[in-house]
């Protein structure tokens, strides 16, 4: 083919097809059958950081000092070209230009072009790594909103930067009222606020010896106090967390409860007038006074016995049985 007949078919090219190219994000390059390169998107350039003048014109194994040689551009004209296939798809290993080392996805299509029987060749580049990280992305943001603990990310500067359903429920507040617009110290009582802080600033400087783990109280829109137990940890290789918070306000208040019952209870069996003995099968004892008055024992000598031997023997037996 001539150098005329290039820069025209180039011209045609353009003038039908350029802004569509130039639109899309990945890498492509337009070739003739030879696999000379007619034309590159500014994706491609910015992408394996070549120029113009280094990829218009130039058969494909010739880039980037030839380091673009390799099979599987041998393999577009043979099972591309020559075998009447209108598209195929490779994945490359290989470290073009020194600046995709981890591998792209190839998508070879032939299709018409000018004059009969001709065709051009359309290469679209595709990053492994931008596909697999997009991918994780979306696997970790799937599993960030349908965790069952309000969970929340924050920057350095305790910016909200995301929260999920959780969170929202928890807090009384919505996604579009939290992120980017709230900070974290916002929703943590005073009592607690410089302990949280604190310690939200010690993880970004010494994490190791931070806390991952600890309860504070936070308060939700509505000014319900509720007590909490944060998860914390920084996100690998930037200064935010993740936080996920544990509701533990009816597991504490059921505490508190158990504990205010069993110290009514001590104070009733403790200043009781009627003499009070609780016994186990281990033959330990807990009594009040009155008991020991009873006895005629102090507490110091009942401390030391077992029930055992404060029955009778005639009465052990009936004893046992109660």
């Amino acid at each position: 083919m001539t150098g005329k007949k290039v820069e025209k078919q180039k011209i045609n090219l353009d003038a039908r097809n350029k802004v569509i190219i130039e639109a899309i994000h990945e890498p492509v390059l337009i070739l003739n059958t030879d696999l000379r390169i007619f034309f590159a998107n500014k994706h491609f350039y910015s992408t394996f950081q070549l120029k113009k003048d280094e990829v218009i014109g130039k058969l494909i194994y010739d880039l980037a000092g030839k380091t673009w040689d390799i099979p599987e551009f041998h393999s577009i004209k043979a099972d591309l070209l020559k075998k009447d296939a209108t598209s195929i798809f490779l994945r490359i290993e290989h470290d073009l230009s020194g600046s995709v080392k981890h591998g792209i996805y190839l998508n070879a299509i032939r299709f018409p072009e000018g004059e009969k029987n001709q065709c051009m060749v359309a290469l679209l580049f595709e990053n492994i790594v931008e596909q697999k990280l997009q991918e994780s992305m979306e696997f970790q943001r799937s599993i960030f909103e349908t965790t069952s603990l309000p969970t929340a990310i924050l920057a350095a500067d305790k910016t909200i930067l995301g929260v999920n359903r959780e969170f929202e429920k928890l807090s009384g507040f919505s996604k579009k009222e939290i992120e980017n617009k709230k900070t974290f110290s916002e929703f943590i009582t005073p009592e607690y606020l410089s302990l949280v802080e604190k310690r939200h600033d010690q993880r970004r400087i010494d994490p190791q010896k931070t806390p991952k783990h600890y309860e504070f109280q936070i308060k939700t829109r509505n000014g319900e106090i509720r007590d909490v137990l944060l998860n914390a940890d920084l996100i690998p290789g930037t200064q935010e967390s993740v936080v996920s918070l544990l509701d533990m306000t009816e597991r504490n208040q059921v505490e508190r409860a158990l504990l205010e019952s069993e110290e009514k209870f001590k104070f009733i069996f403790d200043n009781s007038v009627i003499g009070k003995l609780l016994s186990y099968p281990s033959g330990e004892m807990y009594f009040n006074q009155a008991y020991c008055d009873m006895l005629g024992y102090t507490r110091e000598e009942l401390k030391h016995k077992k029930w055992q031997e404060l029955v009778h023997p005639q009465e052990f037996e009936n004893f046992q049985k109660k």
